[in-house]
């Protein structure tokens, strides 16, 4: 299976890995820190509606001026944003010893997101010396709180001996932690465990589902995968030429090379 499925266990999420915790979605204001000025919310609320566009004309500047402004009066989510603004340089130059900076200040107030980030610039020495023990001490944090993320870069630690001592067990507890949360490369990997019976009986019909889920969400290699096994497992050819195609869509090589071959196929 391992020769023929898509494996990147080890990867760190890096590709949006900065989303902007915040701003991701419009979140109610019981969910952030009570103990902050109102004034402090309403100016956070506000900032984010200049950033999605919501309601009023998307204006990254904008949004930079409010966050930064919410940020003063020590809110960690505006700092949180405010740091991944600097780190994308949206609506600002891109400065990595700033997005550090206001990253750092709300990981100091324990959000969960922020300590994600802060590990990530630790993680890859973003502005700060290499250090992969701060940054697994950072997921680690961030795991505590459920951040589903962080819950997956330390799994991949656990599945790779990377840091920590290799461990499949806890890597599928994480994993499945972080699935359960939607989040599709920890779907992938509980796929790719099951497939392979690393850390867990090996169980087709369990990557299969854990495959479907990740492909559902759009998750290429998932996609890839789920395709091979409804031409190769579970027969199925219209349902492997289908995902073959969405995965030859997203740009995997080894798609394209499947459907070349299943075009012969009647």
């Amino acid at each position: 299976m391992k020769s023929k499925l898509l494996i990147i266990a080890g990867c760190l999420i890096l590709s949006n890995s900065f989303l902007l915790s915040g701003c991701a979605k419009q979140p109610s204001s019981q969910n952030l820190v009570q103990e902050k000025p109102s004034e402090a919310l309403r100016l956070y609320e506000e900032g984010q509606k200049y950033f999605l566009g919501k309601d009023v004309k998307q204006n990254y500047q904008k949004a930079l001026e409010l966050f930064q402004k919410a940020s003063d009066q020590g809110l960690a989510e505006a700092q949180n944003d405010l740091g991944g603004m600097y780190f994308e340089g949206l609506g600002t130059t891109q400065d990595y010893q700033k997005a550090f900076k206001y990253f750092d200040s709300a990981a100091n107030q324990k959000l969960a997101a922020a300590q994600y980030n802060l590990g990530l610039m630790y993680d890859k020495g973003l502005y700060i010396q290499k250090d992969r023990k701060k940054a697994l001490q950072l997921y680690e944090l961030s795991t505590e709180q459920g951040y589903a993320k962080a819950q997956y870069n330390l799994g991949n630690a656990y599945a790779n001996g990377d840091g920590v001592p290799q461990n499949n067990t806890k890597a599928l507890e994480l994993f499945s932690k972080a699935a359960q949360q939607n989040l599709p490369q920890a779907s992938y990997n509980l796929g790719n465990m099951y497939a392979d019976g690393e850390g867990v009986t090996q169980d087709n019909k369990k990557a299969l589902e854990y495959f479907t889920k990740a492909a559902q969400q759009g998750f290429p290699q998932a996609q890839y995968n789920l395709a091979y096994m409804y031409e190769n497992i579970f027969p199925d050819l219209e349902k492997a030429k289908f995902w073959y195609m969405e995965a030859s869509k997203n740009h995997i090589p080894e798609a394209d090379q499947a459907l070349e071959r299943l075009s012969s196929v009647k």
